[in-house]
């Protein structure tokens, strides 16, 4: 799929992985003594629309309309590890004996700090949804992480402004093996429509201010939703790009398995493409299904 090439338009993705541990003293699986989440990262896909057409009455090389969506993904952030005892066969995991959820609360009040819209008023909680890929059929050792992460996450949402933390289990492999490729995928939008629909995506505008020293513009470009990236309707500042946002992303999909890879990055992926179809079309995009490569 691709965005009409007859359109002055392009298409980005902005991706930070880290680790989420104060002093990098991690359990065998990456999962933090003092901060639980592991591997976690962030990638918000941008998407801008730099053509005449852009705004009523705009011209070429004026303000650039953009979208931007933002989720998640991650280890289970509780305590827990990994032992591999034979060659073949999945690998035992164990859960911290002592305080296996000791920072777990505190991830999740950073996220819901860290992605509030912008115009939030008073304690309005931000909506984040784990999206649990583990096995979670009996036998299968990565049944005792999903139930002590339900278990975490029921603490959680005692706290407050965390209320609207939710677990939704989407057993990856045993959908796979049952339905095939296809049908799974479809039964992941299906699952995750309703949240898609609720947290929208980011829009607005960015444009330049007037500079009379010549210097690089930089540093406000869109970068997906949370108060720290932007105003609803900003000043033009000079030397600096103004965004103003005229719509925040409300809410965030965290996609979780155990390492954060292969799983993570298909149930990931898929559902981004369809939140891709509503960003461009915001800015008036077609995405076309076949990109020819005649010249």
């Amino acid at each position: 799929a691709g965005v009409d090439a007859g359109v002055n338009a392009s298409t980005g993705r902005i991706d930070q992985n880290h680790r989420e541990s104060e002093n990098d003293q991690t359990e065998p699986n990456g999962s933090g003594r003092n901060s639980p989440a592991g591997s976690s990262g962030r990638t918000s896909p941008v998407v801008t629309d730099r053509s005449e057409a852009s705004l009523p009455g705009g011209t070429a090389g004026g303000p650039v309309r953009w979208s931007s969506y933002v989720w998640r993904r991650g280890s289970v952030p509780i305590r827990w590890g990994q032992e591999v005892k034979q060659a073949i066969g999945e690998a035992d995991i164990y859960i911290a004996s002592e305080n296996p959820y000791q920072g777990t609360g505190r991830y999740f009040s950073r996220l819901a700090r860290q992605y509030r819209p912008g115009d939030a008023t008073g304690e309005e909680g931000l909506p984040v949804t784990c999206v649990n890929l583990l096995r979670c059929a009996p036998g299968k050792p990565e049944l005792l992480l999903s139930e002590h992460f339900h278990e975490a996450v029921r603490g959680v949402r005692k706290r407050s402004g965390l209320s609207a933390i939710t677990v939704l289990n989407f057993d990856w492999h045993a959908n796979i093996k049952s339905l095939g490729e296809a049908k799974t995928v479809e039964g992941l939008w299906t699952a995750l429509r309703s949240y898609l629909v609720d947290a929208g995506v980011s829009h607005g505008v960015c444009e330049a201010g007037s500079d009379p020293t010549g210097s690089d513009p930089t540093g406000s470009a869109p970068t997906g939703s949370g108060s720290s990236s932007g105003t609803g309707a900003a000043a033009a500042a000079p030397g600096r790009l103004t965004k103003m946002t005229f719509k925040w992303q409300r809410g965030v999909l965290r996609y979780n398995c155990a390492d954060s890879l292969d799983r993570t990055n298909l149930a990931s992926y898929f559902a981004a493409v369809q939140v891709l179809v509503e960003q461009c079309g915001l800015l008036g995009l077609e995405v076309v299904s076949d990109v020819s490569n005649d010249p």
